[in-house]
């Protein structure tokens, strides 16, 4: 779930120009969005990817083993498909890596494979389709090593008075608006999971905060 009207409330409009100008350049190299958890990365970059028409190979590394290097590399390589050499157009695909920290943590070794792929890339030794990373605000060596050859967004959670607005798009009553802000402390996921419940019919005031445990993708995504 996503609502282009958190770019005027969280003045997030230069961070969407800068990703679409840098994914319109071929050249240009890999793109790191990095920020604390709740604040809307993964939303934010399938939004942009899907608003511009680009296909996304997507790779939670939340759950990553090192199969998915292998997978991760040829995606990247594969700029110049049959397709596209018949139709002569340009490649619209993006491979997203998505909790970066997650695999340096998994396996430190496959970080190091991915700075080498990039470094190539951007080397220009070999055409490579474009690479969005996506991670938290946690750096430690091979994250700093990463973002060196990134160009780096960065994307904060909303502010209390962002916050209020923002249920504020969604929320008829001061009661259910200071309730989702009091539950959801600025953790734009839990913010929309309970917008979600109440769009359900749920009475707001009858979610624990207990809830929070249930899939927040199955939530937003159904």
């Amino acid at each position: 779930m996503y609502d282009e009207r958190l770019e005027t409330i969280m003045g997030r409009s230069h961070v969407r120009e800068k990703i679409v100008a840098t994914l319109a350049d071929a050249d240009a190299p890999a793109i790191f969005v990095q920020g604390d958890s709740g604040s809307g990365k993964t939303s934010f970059v399938r939004d942009i990817l899907a608003r511009n028409g680009y296909h996304a190979m997507y790779y939670d590394l939340c759950n990553y083993h090192r199969s998915m290097l292998d997978n991760i590399a040829n995606n990247l390589s594969e700029y110049n498909n049959v397709l596209h050499m018949f139709a002569k157009t340009k490649p619209r695909t993006v491979v997203v890596l998505d909790g970066v920290e997650a695999m340096n943590c998994i396996d430190r070794s496959s970080i190091n494979s991915v700075i080498q792929i990039i470094r190539q890339r951007n080397a220009k030794k070999q055409r490579m389709n474009h690479l969005i990373c996506i991670g938290s605000n946690h750096v430690d060596k091979g994250i700093s090593d990463l973002t060196k050859l990134c160009a780096v967004v960065r994307l904060q959670r909303p502010s209390d008075a962002e916050q209020r607005d923002i249920v504020g798009l969604y929320a008829g009553s001061a009661a259910a608006r200071d309730e989702i802000a009091t539950v959801a402390r600025n953790d734009l996921r839990k913010t929309y999971m309970y917008i979600e419940f109440m769009r359900r019919s749920v009475e707001v005031r009858s979610i624990k905060p207990c809830t929070l445990c249930m899939s927040v993708r199955d939530i937003i995504c159904s």
